[in-house]
């Protein structure tokens, strides 16, 4: 990255040494500060679901206090936001309690359904933003030596890297606890609020004014957000994406490989394949990305991702392998000048602010494999701790105004285990409803099943 955090980094801010209900100050990442604003700091359900199974015997009192040890491990679990006059920032709690509901569903006949009603309706359940914590879990015993904790977290907290981090954390803690030997987990020798202060530090002129000049505004850029944007405030909501299945997956990996790409920027293409008669002659789509090179960041919890802005021209419609190659040649070009999408925007429109949308038009994410947490998760005393899948396909997140995690279209896609590949399609509710967005995913799943048969294929526009 362009100004990279050193390897060698400290605590570039101390909290001060004050009694367990002292908070202290500190300031808001780029991200976190769209999230906040997002919402006009009122109430937010933008939240996350991470959930594991533990199985093997279980001492409630041994997790509660492992939930104990990991806010106190990782500053953002103990974090809450304000803002003032334009501003906003972190304020940090020096002790909390850890917010853990256990209830017993072993006299239950379908313990397992139980537990999913109940914490998606958690899920659903928004957090004030200005007090902490702003994550919540549910502990339920659904048997002997079988349990499920699920852990709702506001986004502005957490990403997909930081439900590894909690995985590996929570494992490793709560066997320290019952054997009373240190937990062999990395060392921390930032907090996520040092990152913040890095991020809002650093400067790159050269860098800003590259972006400043490829991201002039263009007549061409408007299709997307005319066509399936909403006015604010207005609700985000999302559909899952059909399977697509491992053998057409190999094949299109094949055909990426053949013309020196990838499989994510073959399916970046076929999406904005998919959407194009909604766009223009050029489009800036948002790629998410997990931002986590510099070894110092890996092991926090907190909204460390980003999004690289990476610009393509559609004129002349090109098919699948010519606009592969644009858009490898435009993202080798923006990582050159990766900067902080927050000091981007402020390169592209200080007066952002008052700007009526993000300086991208869509989100394309895609989520590779999920990597093992490491032994730590795995071995020792105490329960197993594996994942614990729990589909949100109807959630509906309330925005006050745009931001960008909040497109008029986002697609996240994620390849399992298995090498299938699946994920989510989120969109502003009113301009394309449930139906809408669910015939977009199986739009998009159709149009990779045909381009594995035939690249050259056009894609037929989707009527919604």
């Amino acid at each position: 990255m362009t100004g990279a955090m050193p390897h060698t980094a400290s605590r570039a801010l101390e909290p001060p040494t004050v009694g367990t209900h002292a908070t202290w100050r500190a300031p808001a990442s780029y991200l976190q500060q769209q999230w906040y604003e997002g919402s006009r700091g009122q109430a937010s359900n933008y939240n996350v679901l991470t959930a594991w199974r533990l199985n093997g015997k279980l001492d409630p009192a041994v997790l509660h206090k492992t939930m104990h040890d990991l806010l106190m491990r990782h500053e953002t679990l103990r974090t809450c936001f304000t803002g003032e006059q334009g501003s906003v920032e972190q304020q940090i709690v020096h002790d909390v309690a850890p917010p853990v509901w256990q209830i017993d569903l072993s006299t239950s006949s379908a313990p397992e359904s139980d537990f999913r009603d109940l914490v998606l309706s958690d899920v659903a359940r928004p957090f004030v933003l200005t007090e902490p914590p702003l994550w919540r879990a549910i502990l339920a015993r659904l048997d002997t030596d079988q349990h499920v904790l699920g852990v709702v977290l506001h986004h502005s907290i957490c990403d997909g890297w930081s439900s590894m981090v909690l995985e590996r954390d929570l494992a490793g803690l709560y066997r320290a606890a019952l054997t009373g030997n240190a937990a062999a987990l990395p060392t921390m020798p930032i907090q996520f609020a040092d990152f913040a202060a890095w991020e809002r530090s650093f400067r790159h002129q050269e860098s800003e004014q590259y972006w400043r000049e490829r991201l002039s505004p263009s007549p061409g850029r408007d299709g997307l957000w005319t066509a399936l944007g909403d006015k604010p405030p207005f609700d985000l909501i999302c559909r899952p994406i059909p399977e697509v299945p491992a053998a057409v997956l190999r094949r299109l990996t094949d055909l990426a490989r053949k013309n020196d790409s990838t499989l994510p920027t073959l399916l970046y293409a076929a999406a904005l394949m998919t959407v194009t008669p909604w766009l223009g002659e050029e489009v800036v789509f948002g790629l998410a990305h997990a931002n986590r090179a510099d070894l110092d960041v890996q092991p926090l919890v907190g909204p460390v991702f980003d999004y690289l802005p990476v610009s393509v021209d559609l004129r002349d419609a090109p098919s699948l392998v010519p606009l592969m190659s644009r858009i490898r040649h435009e993202e080798r070009a923006a990582r050159a000048r990766l900067l902080p999408l927050g000091l981007v925007t402020q390169a592209v429109a200080p007066e952002h602010a008052g700007a009526p949308r993000p300086v991208f038009d869509l989100v394309l994410n895609f989520i590779p494999p999920a990597r093992p947490a490491g032994g730590a998760a795995r071995r020792g005393p105490g329960p197993v701790f594996t994942r614990y899948p729990v589909a949100t396909d109807w959630s509906r997140i309330r925005v006050e105004r745009p931001f960008s995690g909040a497109q008029p279209l986002s697609f996240v896609l994620r390849q399992d285990q298995s090498h299938t590949l699946g994920g989510h399609l989120y969109g502003h509710g009113s301009a394309l409803g449930w139906n809408g967005l669910g015939r977009l995913g199986r739009h998009f799943r159709d149009t990779l099943v045909r381009l594995a048969e035939d690249p050259e294929h056009r894609v037929a526009p989707l009527e919604l």
